[in-house]
């Protein structure tokens, strides 16, 4: 067995993938660490990709009427749907079955038998909109996450000042 450019790139795939987990745990700890304190790091962390993914979009919910945050909820959404089109991408691969075929090793659907693509350019070209997806998530989730802060701090501040008229 010989270690090519696609086997190279499909290794790429996996980390980049691996890391836009790990960001999506990170979001979806913080989203409901802001909302229920004694939310676990752990079970957060130990999560599979397809769970957290459904969490992280339930977590979006909460912002469905935020105007200002209209933009962000789109491009967060948009990243969603694509993220799940490139998990069903690379689950397939990774639960492929191999078989020796005249050019070497190839990767067949475990469900359907059907020969999986794979290639440098494909490869390559997952990794760049994992990327794209890593840093909608990355910008967007700051937002979101402020615009939690600001809520409470601003129903903080309008609560302290009623309190104060009403005692007056």
């Amino acid at each position: 067995m010989t270690l090519d450019n696609t086997a190279a790139a499909y290794g790429l795939v996996q980390v980049v993938f691996a890391h836009v987990t790990d960001q999506l745990a990170y979001a979806v700890f913080t989203l409901k660490q802001k909302s229920d304190s004694s939310a676990s790091f752990e079970k957060v962390f130990k999560c599979p990709f397809g769970r957290l993914l459904s969490t992280f979009e339930d977590e979006l919910r909460q912002f469905s009427d935020v105007s200002s945050l209209d933009m962000t909820l789109t491009d967060l959404r948009n990243a969603c749907q694509e993220l799940k089109a490139l998990s069903r991408w690379r689950n397939e691969r990774v639960h492929a079955r191999v078989r020796h075929v005249a050019e070497g090793l190839a990767l067949f659907n475990a469900e359907t038998g059907q020969r999986l693509s794979i290639s440098y350019v494909e490869c390559h070209e997952i990794v760049q909109r994992l990327v794209k997806a890593l840093v909608t998530l990355q910008t967007e989730i700051p937002r979101l996450v402020s615009s939690l802060d600001f809520d409470k701090e601003f129903d903080a501040f309008w609560k302290e000042h009623i309190d104060i008229e009403s005692t007056d």
